[in-house]
């Protein structure tokens, strides 16, 4: 399984397992001090039946940070086709990345893929999902929580930053694939 992907100039490299504890505390504070924004995704309810309060006290507790919200089909390596669920679209909120920002999703989540090891607690619990990072307006990280996808591209970042990122984790390296870094509208 992949959990998530590096993209350095020409290479990508495969995180081989989920960034938690330290090291996702660690992450948050590089991924903050780096970023202009964020992003979460409103998950797409099937036909389960969720508890959808901590999805909405999540956004309400970051209501004041948040920018905009985006209602679109595709977002960072995910697309929604006609007919495959029924509102057929994504809806992402922006927030504002900082300092409170942060607490509320160190509050909420204490893994990168927000993932609820027991699984009937995951059945009944839905959480805002797949978050990712914008430095300025340009995606620098981005996930896919459900997939176990993330992506990120080092361009941007110092050199000291890319190293503390690396050093999260064990890499296996990958194709480049540029084309799902996105660049927001603010």
């Amino acid at each position: 399984m992949v959990y998530w992907i590096i993209c350095k100039g020409e290479k990508m490299f495969s995180l081989e397992e989920n960034i938690s504890g330290n090291n996702f505390i660690q992450l948050l504070d590089i991924c903050f001090g780096l970023s202009s924004y964020l992003s979460l995704t409103k998950p797409i309810l099937s036909a389960c039946q969720f508890d959808v309060d901590l999805c909405d006290k999540i956004a309400e507790d970051m209501v004041e940070f948040k920018i905009k919200t985006i209602y679109t089909r595709s977002w960072f390596s995910y697309v929604i086709y006609e007919g495959t669920v029924p509102k057929n679209i994504f809806e992402i909120y922006i927030f504002k990345a900082n300092e409170q920002t942060k607490e509320i999703i160190k509050k909420y989540y204490n893994n990168l893929f927000f993932d609820i090891k027991d699984i009937e607690e995951r059945r009944k619990t839905i959480m805002l999902e797949d978050i990712c990072f914008f430095k300025n307006k340009k995606l620098f990280l981005g996930t896919v929580s459900h997939e176990y996808i993330c992506s990120l591209y080092t361009d941007d970042i110092d050199d000291e930053n890319k190293s503390k990122l690396l050093s999260l984790a064990k890499w296996k390296e990958k194709k480049d694939r540029k084309e799902e870094q996105i660049i927001i509208d603010i």
